[in-house]
């Protein structure tokens, strides 16, 4: 089996470490087209995880659960310091000063701050671990593709399929 991704020796087996390597080593069309694919599953997946939060709104949802509620709390108070006094919280609590200002209306609303809020932690705690997984996906899609369009291309240089019987002797199909 011969391509952009199949070693010359059949006797060996393509691994995905091998298959995503083999793309480097390719000419420039080939590390083009696979940058697209990984780009355009990037895209779908910062799109898609955006979406899921601005709709699902997990982070309100698990506040809204007594145990989910304790666990927000018990983060806020490691990540802002556990020794916040009453009169400070009073003051994180109160509106900010710029919705006082002109510009105010053009601040996005309170659910789109949220959803991206929640886009980045999502984004940081489960797309930094399946990173490599986008590449390889990528790999395979450009495997799939690259490897079916020359089998087309192959099939297009070498003519229409001819089918020799009794009945239709010399007929092209």
């Amino acid at each position: 089996m011969s391509g952009a991704w199949a070693p010359e020796n059949d006797n060996t087996t393509t691994t995905t470490k091998t298959t995503v390597m083999d793309v480097w080593k390719q000419d420039s069309e080939g590390k083009k087209s696979f940058l697209l694919y990984y780009i355009g599953i990037e895209a779908v997946w910062h799109v898609a995880l955006f979406t899921a939060c601005y709709r699902y709104r997990p982070f309100v949802r698990l506040s809204k659960t007594a145990s989910g509620h304790k666990l927000l709390t018990s983060l806020r108070r490691r990540i802002s310091g556990s020794n916040i006094t009453q009169k400070s919280s009073s003051l994180l609590s109160s509106s900010p000063p710029w919705k006082k200002h002109r510009w105010a209306s053009w601040m996005p609303p309170r659910r789109t701050v949220v959803a991206a809020s929640e886009w980045f932690f999502f984004n940081k705690v489960i797309g930094i671990p399946l990173w490599p997984t986008k590449i390889l996906l990528a790999g395979w899609i450009h495997n799939k593709l690259s490897l079916r369009l020359s089998l087309e291309t192959k099939a297009a240089a070498e003519g229409p399929i001819q089918i020799h019987t009794e009945e239709n002797e010399g007929s092209f199909v």
